[in-house]
């Protein structure tokens, strides 16, 4: 009976142990850069930067540009979009999604393309506060 009842507990406590580094991975967040949150689990966010465009003194433009580096362990295709935002969390916008093909294992982008830049040219681009960039594997 001690014996069935060690080896119960045995088992429980093995179980136990093998079962408790198992966690979903999470989405990663980050907040690194000035008015920009970053959502990804496949990339990490190197450099970001919220610009806006005026015309007398008027925004007409808000603009979001980005480099990104591939963290995983295999070649990515990915999909980029960005959500704007005002002080209040109201979305204003949502951009097409912009994508990026066969990101090598260890890529770092390292130069700012057209392609890297995300533009919101709609009438209420003067109150964007902050902008949400989600990247995501196609």
């Amino acid at each position: 009976m001690k014996k069935g009842c060690i080896i119960f507990v045995g088992i429980v406590l093995f179980l136990s142990i093998f079962l408790a580094g198992c966690e979903e991975k999470a989405t990663n967040v980050e907040d690194g850069f000035e008015n920009i949150e970053f959502e990804s689990n496949v990339t990490k966010l190197v450099y970001c930067k919220l610009n806006f465009v005026t015309d007398n003194n008027v925004i007409i433009r808000a603009e979001v540009e980005y480099l990104l580096k591939n963290i995983v362990d295999r070649v990515l295709n990915l999909r980029i979009i960005a959500e704007f935002y005002d002080d209040d969390n109201n979305l204003l916008y949502i951009s097409e999604p912009h994508t990026l093909e066969n990101m090598p294992i260890g890529y770092q982008e390292s130069e700012i393309l057209a392609s890297n830049i995300i533009k919101y040219n709609g009438d209420f681009a003067g109150i964007v506060d902050y902008v949400k960039l989600v990247v995501n594997e196609r």
